[in-house]
C-alpha cells in the first residue's frame, strides 16, 4: 500500500505508537523532526522551498488536517487515522519521565512556558531539567539569535523540544538548526502548546470529531486565522490537482 501523497511518506503509526517511540529510554541519534501535515501546510509546501526542505528531511510525518486525511484515504495511503499535533502534545507530556527526559519549550508567550513547566514540576520533575525560551518576533531571521537559541537547547541536553511559535517558521528553523540541536526529538505543535498549557481553549469534542475544529479556531481568532483558512487554503486544491496529475513513482 502506498503512503506517498504530496511528495510525503506519511507514517502509518498510531498516536500511541509514536508516543511509545519518542518517550523510550533510548535517545535518538541526532535531532529528529516530527511534522504534522494540515491543509495550510500542504498549501504552503508548494510555494515555500525551505518549508518543503524541512518536510523532506523530517524523521516522521503524520496526517493532521481532515482534508489531508480524506484525500489520503481516497489515494489509499497506509495512514488510516489522523494523528494531530494537538493530540500528541499532552500524550507526550504525560509520558515524559523525571530523571530521564529533559524537555525544552520554545513558546510565543511566557505564560505558556511557565504553565507547562509547572505541570511537569508538579509531576516530580526537577525545574533544572526543564528548559524554555520565548524568542522575540522575527527571531528566525536573525542568525545570532537563532544560533544562541539552538546552543541553549543543546547545552541543556534537551531530549524533547516543543516548538510553539507557528508554522512554517518552527519547521524551517528546526530543520536548518538541526545540526546544532543535539540528540533530541523536535515537535512543531503550534497552538498545541497553548492548549496543553490551558492558555487557549480547544474546540469541543463534537466539533473535533466531525473535522470542524478549524471553524472554532477562526471564530475565536478571526483576524489571525482569516488568511490561513479563507485565502491560503485555496492552495490546497492546487496541491491536490498537482498530486493527482503527477506521474506515479516507479516501484
Amino acid at each position: 500500500m502506498s503512503r506517498r501523497i504530496f511528495g510525503i511518506d506519511f507514517s502509518p503509526l498510531t498516536a500511541d505508537q509514536i508516543v511509545a517511540e519518542v518517550t523510550s529510554s533510548e535517545r535518538p541519534k541526532g535531532s529528529r523532526l516530527l511534522v504534522t501535515a494540515n491543509l495550510d501546510h500542504i498549501a504552503q509546501l508548494s510555494i515555500d522551498t525551505r518549508f518543503r526542505a524541512a518536510y523532506n528531511a523530517a524523521w516522521l510525518a503524520t496526517v493532521d488536517g481532515t482534508p489531508v486525511h480524506l484525500y489520503g484515504r481516497l489515494r489509499g495511503i497506509a495512514a488510516r487515522k489522523r494523528v494531530t499535533g494537538t493530540d500528541l502534545m499532552p500524550l507526550i507530556l504525560e509520558n515524559l519521565r523525571p530523571g530521564l527526559h529533559r524537555p525544552y519549550f520554545v513558546t510565543a508567550t511566557l505564560a505558556v512556558a511557565e504553565r507547562l513547566t509547572g505541570q511537569l514540576v508538579a509531576r516530580g520533575f526537577d525545574p533544572a531539567d526543564i528548559g524554555s525560551a520565548v524568542p522575540k518576533l522575527g527571531f528566525e531571521h536573525n542568525e545570532a539569535t537563532s544560533t544562541a537559541l539552538a546552543a541553549g537547547i543543546a547545552d541543556h541536553s534537551s531530549t524533547h523540544v516543543f516548538m510553539g511559535v507557528g508554522a512554517p517558521k518552527s519547521e524551517i528553523w528546526a530543520h536548518e538548526q538541526s545540526a546544532r540541536l543535539g540528540a533530541a526529538y523536535v515537535f512543531c505543535f503550534g497552538a498545541g502548546l497553548d492548549y496543553a498549557a490551558g492558555t487557549k481553549r480547544r474546540a469541543p469534542h463534537i466539533l473535533r470529531s466531525i473535522g470542524m475544529e478549524w471553524a472554532w479556531r477562526v471564530a475565536r481568532e478571526p483576524r489571525r486565522l482569516f488568511m490561513r483558512y479563507f485565502v491560503r487554503s485555496w492552495g490546497f486544491l492546487f496541491a491536490v490537482a498537482t498530486d493527482i496529475l503527477a506521474p506515479s513513482p516507479r516501484r
